[in-house]
């Protein structure tokens, strides 16, 4: 199998160099480069209370990027007043050249077939796609983990180096389209030392065939269905734990399954789709980094819009249980559903209304017994999780002074119960908000002024967070300046006594040169035109230097269309990016609830950047 990928590669890079050497070369930069630099300064200061920082930090980070005909090279630093850090990625390159219908994926990649099969998992090594009009094809082959020795030290198990390649085809037509792909993945036995190996650590090669296809049955009937087998091989040998000297032959097979199926009904003003997933426990793939085994998934979800538009309201429902093969001492189901409502009556009013509910069950056996069929030795445990959200803006105004209006709120209930009695370990959570927004666009000027509720309910203690805020933001010179002000004030409540007392205000003046620069060159740029405006019509006349007589204004055009220009080199000017934001913060909090105390914290930031 290596050495059909191996060929296979051979031609595929023969063909894509020369298209890539006709199409692009001669028609990009051959090298580009670009880059940044950010420093930033930071003062602290805290009175009455503990110094949760230095005082004085300073932060100096860059990136340079080299690009060679596409080939990118990054180098990235950081540097602070405590540690330095740099981090070259040159051990890791990845290169995605494309022409036409041919991708190719050189270096640290991952793609994907299915996720079933080879799902994001990152390799060394190479792969292309190719999608020809109807047909498209997939192929890869790279190492996916190196090896790992065993270290005792850390209780670590070691594991062996792994290779996999797979491909996948495909193809597609208005009525559906079908796909179907192999994996395989494999550990290398040779890559650890043997007199170090765990007795449990053996190699294995895991093989993934999947199949998949998508039909429109009806104009507005799809059904979708997708099927995935894993088969895991073990072999090797292993000492005897009884007799030192032998050793035991191990060949193990498992295999799993994952089916997928849905079927999905859509109209212009309606939608409903059945969806069913099983994935058995246990299920893995060397092509994916982690699964949801053991599971089955039933869901019903649909939508529907009204009144032409103005009104959109979508649900789901689902129940999800594990212990397919009931030899599980733990087994549990859990229930799903949520409904959504979004309407827009007019341009100025708008809402959004949201309900969910996810409850899940656990039952315990005895784990003497998981067979026992005894309801009087089980416990049964239930969670309830409700969910609900709502807001409501209101806009209103002229073109050059706009207002908005915004309330927003959630209820969240958490309850737990053991035999349908409640544990007292539920916990309720309530939200509210509400805002003003005002935007005068002649001075470019925004400002809001909101008031926010929290209040959180969990056992015998009641929490409870409110308080107002103001903020105002202003731009001037062309954008080139923009300042922001914040004031925030909250009071916190603990069983309806005030335990604390915070008001903070922060600002930020950020200033953008080039801004300033091309705001002047417009205003030169305008003056310039306004003089040639003014500026008298002259007709120039030419006079023969044989005759003395007038030229005709048509021979002196054409002499001057034939007469050779100086043909002056392109300067290539260096596009310069900078920015300097002064940013602050102010935060008094006084304690009132048990201990009396009173601190206040002083942050100034200076930060500086520059890109090219």
């Amino acid at each position: 199998m290596r050495a059909f990928f191996i060929l296979f590669f051979i031609i595929s890079f023969g063909n894509y160099l020369v298209a890539q050497d006709l199409g692009q070369i001669g028609k990009t930069e051959p090298v580009k480069v670009s880059g940044g630099l950010n420093f930033s300064n930071i003062y602290y200061n805290s009175l009455g209370g503990p110094q949760r920082r230095d005082p004085n930090t300073m932060y100096l980070s860059g990136n340079l990027g080299l690009s060679i005909y596409g080939w990118n090279i990054p180098f990235t630093f950081n540097y602070t007043n405590r540690q330095v850090n740099f981090r070259q990625p040159f051990n890791q390159f990845s290169l995605n050249p494309y022409y036409k219908w041919v991708r190719l994926y050189l270096g640290n990649q991952s793609m994907s077939f299915s996720p079933y099969s080879l799902n994001g998992h990152l390799f060394l090594g190479a792969g292309a796609e190719f999608s020809p009009g109807k047909f498209s094809a997939s192929v890869m082959y790279g190492r996916f983990q190196k090896a790992i020795e065993p270290d005792s030290t850390s209780y670590g198990n070691g594991d062996f180096e792994r290779y996999g390649g797979g491909v996948k085809l495909g193809y597609s037509t208005e009525k559906g389209d079908y796909n179907f792909s192999v994996f395989h993945g494999y550990d290398v036995e040779n890559s650890l030392d043997k007199s170090f190996w765990n007795p449990e650590l053996l190699p294995q090669k895991n093989w993934v065939f999947q199949g998949g296809t998508t039909q429109r049955l009806l104009p507005d009937v799809s059904l979708h269905v997708e099927y995935a087998r894993s088969i895991f091989t073990t072999s090797g040998n292993v000492k005897d734990t009884t007799e030192n000297s032998s050793n035991v032959s191990i060949n193990r097979k498992e295999e799993f399954s994952a089916y997928k199926a849905s079927v999905a009904y859509n109209q212009q003003k309606y939608s409903l789709q059945l969806n069913y997933e099983r994935i058995d426990p246990g299920y893995r793939s060397y092509g994916a980094y982690f699964f949801n085994n053991d599971l089955e998934n039933i869901t019903i979800s649909g939508g529907v819009n009204l009144f032409n538009g103005k009104a959109n309201i979508t649900g789901n429902v689902g129940k999800q249980r594990n212990n397919l093969e009931n030899d599980r001492v733990n087994q549990t189901e859990r229930w799903v559903s949520a409904i959504n409502i979004q309407f827009n009556p007019t341009q100025n009013w708008n809402g959004n209304v949201s309900y969910s509910n996810f409850s899940t069950f656990t039952n315990i056996r005895p784990e003497i017994d998981p067979f026992i069929e005894n309801e009087l030795d089980t416990l049964n445990f239930y969670q309830v999780n409700n969910s609900s959200q709502g807001s409501l803006n209101y806009n209103f105004g002229q073109d050059d002074l706009t207002h908005m209006v915004m309330f927003t709120g959630s209820v969240q209930k958490i309850k737990d119960l053991q035999n349908d009695e409640d544990t007292g370990n539920g916990s309720d959570f309530y939200t509210a908000n509400a805002n003003y927004r005002v935007n005068f666009r002649p001075l470019k000027l925004t400002g809001g002024l909101g008031y926010n509720y929290n209040r959180n309910e969990m056992n015998l203690i009641n929490t409870e967070t409110q308080g107002p805020v103001l903020s105002v933001s202003n731009s001037m010179l062309k954008g080139a300046l923009r300042n922001t002000l914040s004031i925030t004030s909250q009071r916190q409540y603990q069983n309806s006594q005030i335990s604390s007392e915070i008001f903070s205000a922060r600002f930020n003046v950020r200033i953008t040169p080039e801004k300033l620069f091309m705001l002047k060159a417009k205003e030169e740029d305008s003056e310039s035109s306004e003089q040639k405006q003014i500026k008298p019509n002259k007709k120039k006349v030419v006079y023969s230097e044989t005759t003395g007589a007038a030229l005709p204004a048509e021979l002196v055009k054409k002499e001057e269309k034939v007469k050779p220009k100086d043909i002056e080199p392109k300067e290539r000017k260096l596009n310069l990016r900078q920015s300097l934001s002064l940013s602050g913060g102010y935060v008094s909090r006084k304690q009132v609830f048990g201990e009396n105390s009173k601190y206040r914290e002083l942050t100034i930031r200076i930060t500086y950047n520059i890109s090219f």
